[in-house]
């Protein structure tokens, strides 16, 4: 009933289907192992990321400390700005004291000077006048000459706001 031939090809057409399952076995091992190369991958993937999720983490506490130190410099400037301002009215108002001070010390001698016949009552006058103009300027400033002015400049440039008269002899 069979002849060789269709014996023949029943068997080429097995060891086909045969050879084809072993290529479909093939190609099913190599996305199993493709499946579990990427598994590894996309692992790996997730721990970089946890790490610079840390490392952000991180930059992100240290920008926080950084903006904490900004705070604490901003309140001790302010501190020094309070301090600098509250010395320089002290100072002021002591100056302005001593001011009126050596201005009524001058005006009682002088008035005395007049009533005691020392002083004629226009000198009198006159010398409070004189008293009350000198003591109204600036007698620091008012005192320097023209040279000493200018290295007061100077040094005031150099060192900053303030710089006492005193200063000016040491170059």
């Amino acid at each position: 009933m069979y002849s060789l031939v269709e014996e023949l090809a029943d068997i080429i057409e097995i060891l086909s289907a045969i050879g084809s399952l072993g290529g479909l076995f093939s190609i099913i091992s190599l996305a199993y192992w493709f499946r579990r190369k990427f598994a590894r991958i996309e692992e790996r993937f997730k721990q970089i990321e946890e790490r610079f999720k840390m490392i952000d983490e991180r930059f992100n506490q240290i920008d926080s400390r950084f903006k904490q130190a900004d705070d604490k410099f901003e309140k001790v400037d302010s501190r020094f700005e309070r301090l600098e301002a509250s010395l320089k009215a002290y100072i002021d108002e002591k100056f302005d004291s001593l001011k009126r001070s050596v201005k009524s010390v001058n005006e009682f001698i002088v008035d005395f000077l007049s009533y005691e016949g020392v002083l004629k009552r226009e000198a009198g006058e006159l010398l409070k006048r004189e008293i009350s103009r000198v003591l109204s300027a600036n007698p620091i400033t008012d005192a320097l000459t023209e040279e000493e002015r200018k290295r007061l400049k100077e040094l005031r440039a150099e060192r900053g706001d303030w710089v006492s008269p005193f200063a000016l002899d040491k170059r």
